[in-house]
């Protein structure tokens, strides 16, 4: 199990502990979105279609959509939504526009390619223990053997690491399903806007740290669109060897891709991890930052 000390020795804590529940009604859910209108149609509707409490605002943040995005409901939500749009290229860039104009005490990040469940918000007020931030949990929406491939893998989900005498604690968020604490995310200066392509979460975590503990949120679900075939697979893992090498020369942590057998030990499933190393490693050899 990895310790997370080594990723947080140029910080002096604070160790803030957020007192008082959270609540769904001081929620405002922020979603970067980039030339995806039906699937943010979908994740949308999938927010307005919760029953009992729900979130205080929705925040859409247009990333340089062609054409642009709009809001599309039939009638007037239950819930306000509000698009905004930051010309600035990027996820980071966006989420803090994101942030900037939010009302909430805590801030749901989604994706837009994402649909949220019946316990995408619960689950966080089950699983409150007073940290500043949590990690939810993703699943692959599909079926088919690239779904199923980052399902088996936990491609999105977090490692667990120890911090002191606390193990079961995750390396970082990921900001396809995660909730921090709005005044935390003032505090850290909001995500480096430098990571345009990948790995802007595990930066701010890394931050995050600083200030409180991040945990897991096992009750909180979102499901996750994994479609796009192959070509969005390898595309995919170049971005995240892109980023890697990024986050080695920011925090002079070793991030090098390294080939680790797959969980389900088929023939496709090894192909398809030999697939995502060669990308992550072509992406961390190539870029120039």
């Amino acid at each position: 199990m990895r310790d997370l000390s080594k990723y947080t020795q140029p910080f002096e804590f604070e160790h803030i502990t957020i007192e008082g529940p959270i609540k769904i009604e001081d929620i405002s859910v922020v979603i970067p979105a980039f030339n995806n209108q039906n699937s943010l149609d979908r994740l949308i509707h999938s927010f307005l279609n919760m029953e009992g409490e729900v979130p205080l605002e929705i925040i859409v943040v247009d990333n340089n959509s062609t054409p642009s995005l709009k809001i599309s409901t039939s009638s007037k939500p239950k819930i306000p939504i509000h698009l905004f749009y930051c010309k600035k290229k990027g996820a980071a860039a966006a989420r803090n526009v994101g942030i900037s104009k939010a009302k909430g005490k805590w801030i749901h990040f989604c994706d837009d390619d994402c649909i949220a469940t019946p316990d995408t918000l619960k689950g966080y007020i089950i699983d409150q223990n007073g940290s500043i931030a949590y990690n939810g949990k993703i699943v692959a929406l599909g079926a088919d053997i690239l779904s199923n491939f980052y399902q088996a893998q936990g491609t999105l989900t977090p490692p667990p690491c120890k911090y002191g005498n606390m193990e079961n604690i995750p390396m970082y968020i990921v900001t396809a399903n995660a909730l921090v604490n709005r005044e935390i995310l003032q505090k850290v200066n909001g995500f480096d806007e430098d990571f345009h392509i990948a790995a802007e979460d595990i930066d701010i975590s890394i931050r995050l740290f600083k200030h409180g503990l991040i945990s897991y949120a096992p009750h909180s679900i979102v499901e996750h669109d994994f479609s796009g075939g192959i070509y969005r697979f390898i595309k995919r893992f170049i971005r995240y060897g892109i980023a890697n090498k990024h986050l080695e020369r920011k925090w002079k942590i070793k991030r090098k891709p390294n080939y680790h057998k797959p969980v389900v030990k088929t023939k496709v499933h090894k192909m398809l991890r030999y697939l995502e190393y060669y990308s992550l490693l072509i992406g961390y050899k190539m870029t120039k930052l």
